[in-house]
């Protein structure tokens, strides 16, 4: 056999194989996408069966469960301002709760 046809053919044989293997990488990646996806949707219904109808219409637009999970996290927790302003109110009430005991 000449020597460029036979690399002619070597070089098909390889392109074969890393086409199968792609294709094959390409079949895992789709079943680890699916079972991302299963995960994610399960954990976003988990999150809105867990809550209240009041906070349910605020989550109830969101398609992640981390989307869903940080508007819950900011209506129980609030940004700095707000714990600020929670924390004034918790102190006064202390200080008023005390000077009536006293």
């Amino acid at each position: 056999m000449d020597y460029g046809i036979w690399l002619n053919m070597a070089s098909m044989l390889q392109i074969q194989r890393r086409r199968k293997e792609i294709e094959e990488t390409k079949v895992v990646e789709k079943s680890t996408m699916a079972e991302l996806l299963m995960k994610e949707a399960r954990a976003l219904g988990l999150i809105q069966s867990a809550v209240s109808d009041q906070l349910f219409r605020r989550i109830v637009n969101e398609e992640t469960s981390k989307g869903a999970w940080d508007i819950l996290k900011l209506e129980f927790r609030g940004d700095k301002q707000v714990r600020n302003v929670k924390l004034q109110g918790l102190r006064r009430e202390f200080e008023y709760t005390r000077h009536e005991r006293q």
